[in-house]
């Protein structure tokens, strides 16, 4: 529709009832038209988040017979994905991402107890002006909400074993809450599994 400055007209119910059945009406046969050529693009959208590329391709894969228009989708979301991103790179969890990033990156152990991971965190949180302090029950919650498995260690703490299969898994959720550190590191300090994953 045009921009314009005029104000919208007020649509009176017996007008928007008549309405509502002529677009029913037109809504429906277009549908019926076209719902076997209704498919999903084959396109690579992995340099958006989950939540936008899900709407990308609900929106594109509405559009049929019509590829110039379905590209055009595309790029009126990366706005809204960038706000996503920003909006992740606050939370708490990439937060806890970050430690865990820097820990995979620190080949001097493989065991990380809960409560390096806390004070790990809360050193990030003052470093960016936050006066916020988390406790090891509530990374713990977001280690589980992460889907990290923590187990007892031999001195009775509990902590996270970095494995591969779990450095790996850190590095994909680091990409899709879009981590900082993950973002801004120099190629050259970047391990094995950074260069597995699409930034």
């Amino acid at each position: 529709m045009p921009l314009t400055d005029e104000p919208a007209a007020v649509m009176n119910p017996a007008r928007a009832k008549r309405l509502t059945v002529e677009l029913q009406s037109k809504l429906l046969t277009y549908r019926l038209q076209n719902w076997r050529q209704v498919a999903a693009p084959n396109l690579t959208l992995d340099h958006f988040t989950t939540p936008t590329r899900e709407l990308a391709l609900s929106l594109a894969t509405c559009i049929v017979g019509d590829d110039e228009l379905r590209s055009q989708v595309f790029p009126l979301l990366e706005g809204h994905d960038r706000q996503i991103k920003l909006d992740r790179t606050s939370l708490l969890e990439a937060l806890v991402l970050e430690s865990l990033l820097a820990a995979c990156h620190d080949s001097r152990s493989d065991t990380l107890p809960i409560g390096l991971i806390t004070q790990s965190v809360n050193t990030i949180l003052a470093g960016r002006g936050e006066a916020l302090r988390v406790s090891p029950e509530v990374v713990g919650w977001k280690l589980r909400g992460l889907g990290m498995r923590t187990e007892f260690m031999a001195d009775g703490r509990k902590g996270l074993v970095l494995l591969g299969e779990t450095r790996v898994k850190i590095h994909a959720l680091a990409v899709a809450y879009g981590v900082r550190t993950l973002q801004k590191a120099p190629s050259n300090l970047r391990c094995a599994h950074c260069s597995s994953v699409t930034i």
